[in-house]
Protein backbone atom coordinates (compact mmCIF):
# COMPACT_ATOMS: atom_id res chain seq x y z
CA UNK A 1 0.00 0.00 0.00
CA UNK A 2 1.48 3.46 -1.07
CA UNK A 3 2.89 5.40 2.46
CA UNK A 4 0.06 8.25 1.52
CA UNK A 5 -3.31 5.81 1.31
CA UNK A 6 -1.71 4.21 4.39
CA UNK A 7 -1.45 7.45 6.15
CA UNK A 8 -5.20 8.19 5.35
CA UNK A 9 -6.47 4.71 6.44
CA UNK A 10 -4.96 5.31 10.03
CA UNK A 11 -7.60 8.38 10.13
CA UNK A 12 -10.82 7.44 10.99
CA UNK A 13 -14.03 9.32 12.03
CA UNK A 14 -15.10 6.87 14.76
CA UNK A 15 -18.24 8.71 16.02
CA UNK A 16 -20.96 9.40 14.88
CA UNK A 17 -20.17 6.49 12.53
CA UNK A 18 -20.68 6.47 8.53
CA UNK A 19 -24.21 6.32 7.11
CA UNK A 20 -25.28 6.72 11.10
CA UNK A 21 -28.78 9.69 11.00
CA UNK A 22 -27.99 12.40 13.73
CA UNK A 23 -29.56 15.02 15.51
CA UNK A 24 -28.86 17.12 19.10
CA UNK A 25 -25.70 17.26 20.63
CA UNK A 26 -23.14 15.04 19.58
CA UNK A 27 -19.39 13.94 19.93
CA UNK A 28 -17.54 13.71 16.86
CA UNK A 29 -14.54 12.07 17.82
CA UNK A 30 -11.59 10.85 15.52
CA UNK A 31 -9.18 7.71 15.79
CA UNK A 32 -5.77 8.89 14.40
CA UNK A 33 -3.91 5.31 14.89
CA UNK A 34 -0.15 6.36 15.39
CA UNK A 35 -0.15 9.33 13.36
CA UNK A 36 2.21 12.44 15.28
CA UNK A 37 -0.50 15.17 14.83
CA UNK A 38 -0.41 18.88 15.83
CA UNK A 39 -3.76 19.15 15.61
CA UNK A 40 -7.22 18.22 14.07
CA UNK A 41 -10.00 20.48 12.26
CA UNK A 42 -13.68 19.76 12.51
CA UNK A 43 -15.53 21.01 10.20
CA UNK A 44 -19.89 20.46 9.76
CA UNK A 45 -21.43 21.24 6.40
CA UNK A 46 -18.64 23.08 4.88
CA UNK A 47 -17.85 25.25 8.66
CA UNK A 48 -14.81 25.07 11.00
CA UNK A 49 -16.65 24.04 14.61
CA UNK A 50 -13.25 23.91 15.94
CA UNK A 51 -10.51 22.73 16.54
CA UNK A 52 -8.16 20.22 18.92
CA UNK A 53 -4.94 19.72 19.42
CA UNK A 54 -4.66 16.84 21.90
CA UNK A 55 -5.31 13.17 21.96
CA UNK A 56 -8.13 11.76 22.31
CA UNK A 57 -9.59 14.65 19.18
CA UNK A 58 -13.20 15.47 19.58
CA UNK A 59 -15.25 18.17 19.31
CA UNK A 60 -18.79 18.49 20.21
CA UNK A 61 -21.43 19.65 18.11
CA UNK A 62 -25.41 20.32 17.86
CA UNK A 63 -26.85 18.91 14.82
CA UNK A 64 -30.17 20.62 15.52
CA UNK A 65 -33.64 18.73 15.27
CA UNK A 66 -32.83 16.64 12.55
CA UNK A 67 -34.41 16.41 8.95
CA UNK A 68 -31.29 17.17 6.94
CA UNK A 69 -28.25 15.20 5.86
CA UNK A 70 -24.57 16.49 7.06
CA UNK A 71 -21.71 16.51 5.83
CA UNK A 72 -18.92 15.69 8.70
CA UNK A 73 -15.03 16.30 7.55
CA UNK A 74 -11.37 16.48 9.51
CA UNK A 75 -8.33 17.87 8.94
CA UNK A 76 -5.61 16.42 10.33
CA UNK A 77 -2.35 18.66 10.34
CA UNK A 78 0.58 16.29 10.67
CA UNK A 79 3.62 17.15 12.53
CA UNK A 80 6.01 16.13 8.82
CA UNK A 81 4.06 15.90 5.69
CA UNK A 82 0.74 17.59 4.14
CA UNK A 83 -2.84 17.73 5.98
CA UNK A 84 -4.98 14.28 5.75
CA UNK A 85 -8.86 14.63 5.16
CA UNK A 86 -11.55 12.66 6.01
CA UNK A 87 -15.00 13.18 4.76
CA UNK A 88 -18.45 11.51 5.89
CA UNK A 89 -21.85 12.06 5.32
CA UNK A 90 -24.81 11.73 7.76
CA UNK A 91 -28.40 10.66 6.25
CA UNK A 92 -31.13 12.92 7.83
CA UNK A 93 -32.66 11.69 11.09
CA UNK A 94 -36.33 12.24 11.51
CA UNK A 95 -37.47 15.41 13.07
CA UNK A 96 -38.26 15.39 16.91
CA UNK A 97 -40.61 18.01 18.44
CA UNK A 98 -40.60 17.65 21.77
CA UNK A 99 -43.95 17.70 24.44
CA UNK A 100 -43.47 18.64 28.35
CA UNK A 101 -45.88 16.39 29.46
CA UNK A 102 -45.01 17.39 33.24
CA UNK A 103 -42.58 19.93 34.96
CA UNK A 104 -39.81 17.69 37.43
CA UNK A 105 -38.16 19.98 39.91
CA UNK A 106 -35.10 18.50 42.32
CA UNK A 107 -35.16 19.97 46.06
CA UNK A 108 -32.68 20.15 48.08
CA UNK A 109 -33.80 20.87 52.55
CA UNK A 110 -31.16 21.85 54.89
CA UNK A 111 -31.90 22.67 57.90
CA UNK A 112 -30.46 25.92 60.10
CA UNK A 113 -27.02 24.27 60.52
CA UNK A 114 -26.79 23.76 56.63
CA UNK A 115 -27.13 19.51 57.22
CA UNK A 116 -29.52 18.43 54.70
CA UNK A 117 -33.31 17.64 55.75
CA UNK A 118 -34.34 13.62 55.09
CA UNK A 119 -37.65 11.96 55.56
CA UNK A 120 -40.36 14.52 54.29
CA UNK A 121 -43.28 13.76 52.30
CA UNK A 122 -45.10 14.83 49.29
CA UNK A 123 -47.56 16.95 51.96
CA UNK A 124 -44.96 18.69 53.33
CA UNK A 125 -44.34 20.59 50.39
CA UNK A 126 -45.94 23.31 48.58
CA UNK A 127 -45.67 24.07 44.79
CA UNK A 128 -46.17 27.36 42.50
CA UNK A 129 -45.88 28.27 38.88
CA UNK A 130 -46.64 31.80 38.40
CA UNK A 131 -47.68 32.32 41.34
CA UNK A 132 -50.69 29.30 41.52
CA UNK A 133 -51.03 26.55 43.23
CA UNK A 134 -50.07 23.10 41.84
CA UNK A 135 -51.26 19.21 42.86
CA UNK A 136 -47.77 17.16 42.78
CA UNK A 137 -48.59 13.78 40.72
CA UNK A 138 -45.27 11.91 41.43
CA UNK A 139 -42.89 12.33 44.03
CA UNK A 140 -39.66 10.47 45.32
CA UNK A 141 -36.81 10.92 47.57
CA UNK A 142 -33.23 10.86 45.30
CA UNK A 143 -31.74 7.27 46.37
CA UNK A 144 -35.43 6.17 44.83
CA UNK A 145 -36.00 8.30 42.43
CA UNK A 146 -36.40 6.50 38.90
CA UNK A 147 -34.67 9.08 36.68
CA UNK A 148 -31.35 7.94 35.43
CA UNK A 149 -28.26 10.16 36.32
CA UNK A 150 -25.79 11.90 34.21
CA UNK A 151 -23.05 13.92 36.08
CA UNK A 152 -20.53 15.51 33.62
CA UNK A 153 -17.47 16.43 35.62
CA UNK A 154 -15.43 19.67 34.22
CA UNK A 155 -12.27 20.36 35.63
CA UNK A 156 -10.00 23.55 35.38
CA UNK A 157 -6.58 22.61 34.42
CA UNK A 158 -5.80 26.32 33.52
CA UNK A 159 -1.99 27.31 34.93
CA UNK A 160 -3.98 28.72 38.24
CA UNK A 161 -5.29 25.45 39.37
CA UNK A 162 -1.47 23.48 39.18
CA UNK A 163 -0.80 23.13 42.42
CA UNK A 164 -4.16 21.86 43.08
CA UNK A 165 -4.40 19.31 40.31
CA UNK A 166 -3.44 16.33 42.11
CA UNK A 167 -5.68 16.42 45.11
CA UNK A 168 -8.69 17.49 42.36
CA UNK A 169 -8.42 14.75 40.38
CA UNK A 170 -7.66 12.06 43.04
CA UNK A 171 -10.99 13.70 44.93
CA UNK A 172 -13.15 13.69 41.50
CA UNK A 173 -11.93 9.85 40.78
CA UNK A 174 -13.32 9.06 44.34
CA UNK A 175 -16.46 10.70 43.69
CA UNK A 176 -17.03 9.48 39.94
CA UNK A 177 -16.78 5.83 42.00
CA UNK A 178 -19.30 6.65 44.92
CA UNK A 179 -21.99 7.29 42.07
CA UNK A 180 -21.97 3.67 41.73
CA UNK A 181 -24.61 2.29 39.36
CA UNK A 182 -26.99 4.77 40.17
CA UNK A 183 -25.93 6.93 37.20
CA UNK A 184 -23.29 7.89 34.34
CA UNK A 185 -20.31 9.80 34.86
CA UNK A 186 -18.54 11.92 32.37
CA UNK A 187 -15.22 14.37 32.37
CA UNK A 188 -14.45 17.59 30.37
CA UNK A 189 -11.79 19.60 30.97
CA UNK A 190 -10.75 23.16 30.05
CA UNK A 191 -7.93 25.41 29.83
CA UNK A 192 -7.48 27.73 26.65
CA UNK A 193 -9.34 24.33 24.65
CA UNK A 194 -12.01 22.28 26.19
CA UNK A 195 -11.73 18.91 25.59
CA UNK A 196 -14.48 15.47 26.39
CA UNK A 197 -12.10 13.21 27.99
CA UNK A 198 -14.61 10.92 28.64
CA UNK A 199 -18.14 10.81 26.79
CA UNK A 200 -21.21 9.89 29.74
CA UNK A 201 -21.04 6.06 30.44
CA UNK A 202 -21.76 3.95 33.61
CA UNK A 203 -18.22 3.09 34.48
CA UNK A 204 -16.58 5.10 36.64
CA UNK A 205 -13.43 3.60 36.51
CA UNK A 206 -12.96 4.50 32.49
CA UNK A 207 -12.22 8.32 33.84
CA UNK A 208 -10.06 7.61 36.92
CA UNK A 209 -7.07 6.98 33.89
CA UNK A 210 -7.94 10.25 32.66
CA UNK A 211 -8.11 11.82 35.71
CA UNK A 212 -4.66 10.29 36.65
CA UNK A 213 -2.96 12.57 33.38
CA UNK A 214 -4.18 15.79 34.19
CA UNK A 215 -1.42 18.01 34.10
CA UNK A 216 -1.80 22.23 34.31
CA UNK A 217 -1.13 24.89 32.52
CA UNK A 218 -2.65 27.87 30.15
CA UNK A 219 -5.94 30.13 30.11
CA UNK A 220 -9.11 29.41 31.06
CA UNK A 221 -11.88 29.22 29.24
CA UNK A 222 -14.29 28.11 31.64
CA UNK A 223 -17.63 30.19 29.87
CA UNK A 224 -17.01 27.75 26.75
CA UNK A 225 -16.70 24.84 28.80
CA UNK A 226 -19.86 25.58 30.35
CA UNK A 227 -21.49 25.97 27.11
CA UNK A 228 -20.02 22.63 25.76
CA UNK A 229 -21.84 21.03 29.01
CA UNK A 230 -24.82 22.69 28.29
CA UNK A 231 -24.83 21.21 24.73
CA UNK A 232 -23.36 17.62 25.64
CA UNK A 233 -26.23 17.50 28.78
CA UNK A 234 -29.36 18.98 26.80
CA UNK A 235 -30.49 15.88 25.26
CA UNK A 236 -29.76 13.29 28.38
CA UNK A 237 -32.60 11.97 29.36
CA UNK A 238 -33.21 12.26 33.39
CA UNK A 239 -31.26 14.05 36.12
CA UNK A 240 -28.31 16.41 34.31
CA UNK A 241 -26.02 17.16 36.65
CA UNK A 242 -22.84 19.84 35.93
CA UNK A 243 -19.80 19.62 38.89
CA UNK A 244 -18.11 22.48 37.93
CA UNK A 245 -14.52 22.83 39.87
CA UNK A 246 -12.60 26.19 39.06
CA UNK A 247 -11.01 29.03 40.66
CA UNK A 248 -14.15 30.90 38.31
CA UNK A 249 -12.54 33.25 36.38
CA UNK A 250 -12.94 33.35 32.55
CA UNK A 251 -9.69 34.84 30.70
CA UNK A 252 -9.84 33.70 26.87
CA UNK A 253 -13.78 32.85 25.69
CA UNK A 254 -14.25 35.40 23.56
CA UNK A 255 -17.49 36.06 21.96
CA UNK A 256 -19.56 34.21 25.16
CA UNK A 257 -21.60 36.23 27.40
CA UNK A 258 -22.12 34.82 30.94
CA UNK A 259 -25.40 35.55 30.62
CA UNK A 260 -25.46 33.35 27.33
CA UNK A 261 -23.81 30.36 28.75
CA UNK A 262 -26.21 30.87 32.15
CA UNK A 263 -28.81 30.94 30.06
CA UNK A 264 -28.35 27.81 28.10
CA UNK A 265 -27.58 25.91 31.18
CA UNK A 266 -31.38 26.72 32.36
CA UNK A 267 -32.65 26.05 28.79
CA UNK A 268 -30.82 22.56 29.02
CA UNK A 269 -32.23 21.97 32.61
CA UNK A 270 -29.03 21.32 33.97
CA UNK A 271 -28.26 21.26 37.28
CA UNK A 272 -24.83 22.98 38.68
CA UNK A 273 -23.02 22.35 41.66
CA UNK A 274 -19.57 24.91 41.31
CA UNK A 275 -16.61 23.78 43.98
CA UNK A 276 -14.80 27.26 43.92
CA UNK A 277 -11.27 27.72 44.83
CA UNK A 278 -9.92 30.80 46.21
CA UNK A 279 -7.43 32.69 44.31
CA UNK A 280 -4.09 34.12 46.29
CA UNK A 281 -5.62 37.56 44.94
CA UNK A 282 -8.72 39.69 46.03
CA UNK A 283 -8.80 41.50 43.39
CA UNK A 284 -12.54 42.69 41.63
CA UNK A 285 -11.97 40.27 39.08
CA UNK A 286 -11.88 37.21 41.44
CA UNK A 287 -14.92 38.70 43.28
CA UNK A 288 -16.90 38.62 39.72
CA UNK A 289 -15.83 35.04 39.38
CA UNK A 290 -16.89 33.79 42.82
CA UNK A 291 -20.15 35.93 42.27
CA UNK A 292 -20.86 34.26 39.09
CA UNK A 293 -20.48 30.44 40.12
CA UNK A 294 -22.91 30.94 43.22
CA UNK A 295 -25.29 32.80 40.72
CA UNK A 296 -25.19 29.53 38.46
CA UNK A 297 -26.16 27.31 41.75
CA UNK A 298 -29.06 29.30 42.94
CA UNK A 299 -30.47 29.65 39.48
CA UNK A 300 -30.00 26.27 38.30
CA UNK A 301 -30.81 24.52 42.01
CA UNK A 302 -27.55 23.67 42.37
CA UNK A 303 -25.07 24.42 45.92
CA UNK A 304 -22.19 26.21 45.76
CA UNK A 305 -18.89 25.65 47.38
CA UNK A 306 -15.74 28.26 48.16
CA UNK A 307 -12.87 26.68 49.37
CA UNK A 308 -10.29 27.89 51.17
CA UNK A 309 -7.70 25.12 50.53
CA UNK A 310 -6.90 22.10 48.32
CA UNK A 311 -7.60 19.92 51.58
CA UNK A 312 -11.29 20.76 51.50
CA UNK A 313 -11.67 19.26 47.79
CA UNK A 314 -12.10 15.75 48.67
CA UNK A 315 -15.18 16.90 51.20
CA UNK A 316 -16.63 19.11 49.07
CA UNK A 317 -17.05 16.34 46.45
CA UNK A 318 -18.40 14.10 49.08
CA UNK A 319 -20.88 17.09 49.89
CA UNK A 320 -22.35 17.07 46.39
CA UNK A 321 -22.51 13.27 46.34
CA UNK A 322 -25.04 13.14 49.27
CA UNK A 323 -26.43 16.18 48.22
CA UNK A 324 -27.88 14.26 45.01
CA UNK A 325 -28.98 11.15 47.55
CA UNK A 326 -31.09 13.18 49.08
CA UNK A 327 -32.73 15.40 46.94
CA UNK A 328 -36.55 15.02 46.85
CA UNK A 329 -38.24 15.06 43.34
CA UNK A 330 -41.35 16.80 43.09
CA UNK A 331 -43.08 16.05 39.36
CA UNK A 332 -46.42 18.04 38.40
CA UNK A 333 -48.63 18.76 35.45
CA UNK A 334 -48.25 22.33 34.05
CA UNK A 335 -51.46 24.43 33.06
CA UNK A 336 -52.44 23.73 29.50
CA UNK A 337 -53.44 27.68 28.83
CA UNK A 338 -49.39 29.26 29.42
CA UNK A 339 -48.57 30.84 26.61
CA UNK A 340 -45.09 31.70 28.43
CA UNK A 341 -42.03 30.62 27.88
CA UNK A 342 -40.31 30.89 31.19
CA UNK A 343 -42.51 30.10 34.30
CA UNK A 344 -41.17 31.01 37.62
CA UNK A 345 -41.52 28.44 40.56
CA UNK A 346 -41.83 28.90 44.33
CA UNK A 347 -41.29 25.58 46.36
CA UNK A 348 -41.62 25.76 50.17
CA UNK A 349 -42.08 23.36 53.11
CA UNK A 350 -44.38 23.77 56.29
CA UNK A 351 -41.44 24.32 58.75
CA UNK A 352 -40.54 27.80 58.09
CA UNK A 353 -36.36 27.74 59.88
CA UNK A 354 -35.87 25.18 57.14
CA UNK A 355 -34.27 26.19 53.86
CA UNK A 356 -35.21 24.76 50.34
CA UNK A 357 -33.08 25.47 47.44
CA UNK A 358 -34.32 24.22 44.01
CA UNK A 359 -34.54 25.96 40.73
CA UNK A 360 -36.55 29.42 40.53
CA UNK A 361 -38.03 28.91 36.85
CA UNK A 362 -37.57 26.91 34.13
CA UNK A 363 -37.92 27.51 30.01
CA UNK A 364 -40.85 25.47 28.25
CA UNK A 365 -38.82 24.40 25.09
CA UNK A 366 -42.06 23.53 23.52
CA UNK A 367 -43.13 27.35 23.30
CA UNK A 368 -39.60 28.37 22.12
Amino acid sequence: MPAFLFLMAALRVVTPQTGEPVRGPRVIRVDAGELQIKKVDFFVDHVLIGSDDKAPFARLHDFGAGGRAHEIKVVAHLRRGAPLEREVVQPPAPEVAARARAVVVDVAVYDPDGALVEGLGPTDFSVEEDGELQEVDFFAVGRDDPRPLSVLLAVDTSESMAERMRLASKAAAAFAGSLGERGRVGLLTFDREVRLLSELQSDPGAIQGELERLEAGGDTALLRALEEGSLLLREVPGRRVLVLFSDGIDTCSRGLSFDTVRRELLEAEVTVFPIGMRRWSDSAETFLGRRQLLRLAQETGGRAQMLSSAGQIAGALEQVATDLASRYMISYRPPDACRSDYHQLSIAVQQPELKVVAKPGYFDRTRM
